[in-house]
This record gives structure tokens, C-alpha cells and sequence, in this order.
């Protein structure tokens, strides 16, 4: 009887639970990964990474966008990164002093900021959903430094009288649009790492 009323808890609070397992987001790295030598540093702090919502509309089952995109975030950063580096360390603070920089890594890369934006609005009997993606990091090494800008953007639309259900949506269009981010960020940080070791 106990363990009934154990498990009927447990079924509960798993179905109250504060973020959504339904959203299954798969982000695929690039193909034609390129491997980077030698020893490189990389601050990838979780403040950097801001998640920014705005739903406007109830329509399409809304309510039910509550999916960690933070993580997500971090670990489509943190395996790209560890795929393209024979040699990374993770640090948990910036490196201030460029001579401790310069002798232990070949470069130092810095994630400045990270936003996911996500908003949905019902215009007419049309539920919309737009994610957009945007990355600031820096490239140090060698008395050198590159900025990069990055940004990824998708959107979704569906008669909220068919069949609308938003996280289908945005489960299609946050895999793409982090598929996007992922490939510049490959392609930026091969050339400012190329460009700083020279």
C-alpha cells in the first residue's frame, strides 16, 4: 500500500515538474569538424547565457514552453568545443594577466554573452514562433584579439484551428537555429584561433 501511494506522489511531481520533457531538440554539429592543436582555454560561464521570453498568446499550448534552453545552450557549446580542440580547458574565471595567457594557452576564448529569444504571438488565427540566437565571444592570443558576432534565427507558423501545437514548433526550429549557430561558431572560431596563433 505504501509503495502505491510512493509511486502515485512520485507520477505527481514529475508531472508538475518545472521543465518540459515532451520538447525533444536534437542539434547536429558540423560535418566536416576541423581539429585545432595545441593547448587552448575557454570560459564558457552559465551567466553569460540569457534566456529571454515573451509569450504573448495561450493559443497552441503555449503555456507548455518551459524547456532548459540554457542547457541546451551550454552543452551544443560545450561539444563543439570538445570536439574541435585536441587540448581545452574549461576555466571558471576570465585570465587577466595576458603573460600567464600567453605562456599556458595557445589562445584564450571568452563566451561574453549568449541570448535565446523566444516569442510567440497569436496574429489573426495564426499562431507565430520566432527563436533567434545570438553569441558575442572574443579570441585572444599572441598580443591579438578578434571579436565575433554571431546570429541564428527561425520561425514558425500555424492556423491555431489545425492541429496547433507550439512544441512541435519549437522543437523543429530551436534544432535548426542552433544547427545554424553551431556552424558559424565552428567557422569563427577556426579562423580567429588561425588568426591569433600566427
Amino acid at each position: 500500500m505504501n509503495l502505491l501511494i510512493y509511486l502515485a506522489v512520485f507520477v505527481f511531481l514529475t508531472s508538475c515538474s518545472s521543465t518540459n520533457d515532451k520538447l525533444n531538440i536534437f542539434v547536429n554539429l558540423p560535418k566536416n569538424m576541423v581539429k585545432i592543436e595545441n593547448k587552448h582555454a575557454i570560459y564558457l560561464s552559465p551567466e553569460s547565457f540569457k534566456i529571454k521570453k515573451e509569450i504573448k498568446s495561450e493559443d497552441c499550448e503555449s503555456w507548455q514552453l518551459n524547456y532548459n534552453f540554457q542547457k541546451l545552450f551550454i552543452n551544443s557549446y560545450t561539444k563543439l568545443i570538445n570536439s574541435m580542440f585536441d587540448n581545452v580547458v574549461f576555466i571558471d574565471k576570465e585570465l587577466s594577466n595576458k603573460e600567464e595567457r600567453n605562456k599556458k594557452f595557445a589562445s584564450f576564448i571568452n563566451f561574453k554573452e549568449n541570448i535565446f529569444f523566444l516569442d510567440f504571438e497569436t496574429v489573426r488565427n495564426t499562431g507565430k514562433l520566432r527563436v533567434t540566437l545570438t553569441s558575442n565571444f572574443i579570441v585572444e592570443g599572441n598580443n591579438k584579439i578578434v571579436k565575433n558576432i554571431i546570429k541564428s534565427e527561425q520561425s514558425w507558423e500555424k492556423n491555431v484551428y489545425f492541429n496547433c501545437n507550439v512544441l512541435k514548433g519549437a522543437s523543429k526550429i530551436s534544432g535548426i537555429a542552433f544547427e545554424s549557430l553551431m556552424n558559424q561558431a565552428h567557422e569563427k572560431i577556426y579562423s580567429s584561433v588561425k588568426n591569433v596563433v600566427r
